[in-house]
């Protein structure tokens, strides 16, 4: 499917489960030194890709969104942590495929819903073209606890990766 895990698949969350807590017990490296966040998400892709076997499909037809899948597993890695690790959050991308939130599951209180800019970021936020991004900002707002954004301050055009990107004048009034 692109590259996309199906994170409706029930050994997928239980390998996860398991390995995020051996990373978070190891004493060099984990909750043991610090981290305070562990990120599980989506893969980058530049078309709207995600799993299509039917446990993944009967979710997505259920929240109305793909990100549906990927919170519920999300969610279940945070249950599995919350008492052994109290002070440790995941984190998940809410990205590309997404980005929409779903209809019927909410973020766990130690999940943080990092959503990637998906708007044209030299405009304000308020304007209308960036109206899908604000409503999903929105939705979001209503449903977490703990949302973070992931800006790009990029120019991803054939000018070059490194030039300035011209979002002074929108960057301020966005945050």
């Amino acid at each position: 499917s692109g590259g996309q895990l199906c994170w409706g698949n029930a050994s997928l969350i239980s390998f996860l489960i398991q390995r995020v807590k051996v990373f978070l017990r190891q004493p060099t490296v984990g909750a043991n030194d610090g981290a305070k966040i562990i990120s599980i998400s989506n893969n980058d892709a530049f078309r709207p890709t995600w799993c299509t076997r039917a446990s993944d499909a009967t979710i997505i037809a259920e929240e109305g969104s793909p990100m549906g899948p990927l919170l519920r597993a999300v969610n279940a890695v945070a249950d599995a942590i919350a008492g052994e690790f109290p002070d440790v959050a995941i984190s998940t991308l809410a990205y590309q495929h997404t980005m929409k939130p779903p209809r019927v599951t909410v973020p766990r209180p130690n999940v943080i819903v990092r959503l990637c800019v998906g708007y044209n970021s030299s405009y304000l936020q308020t304007d209308s073209s960036n109206s899908v991004f604000s409503s999903d900002l929105l939705t979001w707002s209503r449903i977490s606890q703990r949302i973070y954004i992931w800006d790009y301050t990029a120019d991803f055009s054939d000018f070059g990766y490194m030039t300035p990107y011209p979002s002074w004048s929108s960057l301020g009034p966005n945050i």
